[in-house]
């Protein structure tokens, strides 16, 4: 007999735990839910950063889009492979300066800087694309757009010529 009321418990509580999932399919005011995929899994380069490999230095770039269209994504992995020129340059003339190898003014760091980044951006390979259409509950309705990745690459090579 105590079983068999064990065993009405157990159902009873996952009857009770299907409803409660049931019900809470509503969004709350300002949560996101995606509802559709490029493909079924998310590709490992948008939840970590790739490291650099033998031949490539890899950059990421995200934005949200009403439609399709990945350009202000790639933007944004151009502006990445920017900033990392902009540091990779700083960095060496750092090093230069401590060890009394260069005395640079800040113009000409500057110049450097630009040309090294449109050298680095000359080179960049587009690798993969990757998009997310998600929906988000605002006070005005529900909002769809889409969240887009770019991933880019840029030869070793070229950042290497840079030391």
């Amino acid at each position: 007999m105590i079983r068999n009321f064990q065993w009405v418990g157990i159902f009873a509580m996952l009857g009770l735990l299907f409803c409660t999932g049931c019900f809470q399919s509503e969004l709350m005011l300002g949560e996101e839910v995606v509802v559709e995929r490029q493909s079924r899994k998310v590709p490992k380069w948008v939840l970590v950063p790739l490291k650099k490999d033998r031949k490539y230095y890899y950059f990421v770039g995200q934005d949200k889009s009403q439609d399709q269209d990945p350009k202000f994504a790639y933007q944004m992995a151009l502006a990445s492979v920017s900033a990392f020129a902009s540091t990779k340059v700083t960095a060496l003339y750092e090093k230069s300066q401590d060890e009394g190898q260069i005395q640079i003014r800040d113009t000409n760091k500057k110049s450097v800087i630009k040309t090294f980044s449109e050298s680095l951006l000359s080179g960049v390979i587009h690798q993969r694309t990757y998009w997310e259409k998600v929906n988000k509950l605002t006070p005005t309705g529900v909002v769809s757009y889409y969240r887009m990745y770019v991933l880019v690459a840029v030869p070793k090579e070229l950042v290497d010529s840079v030391e």
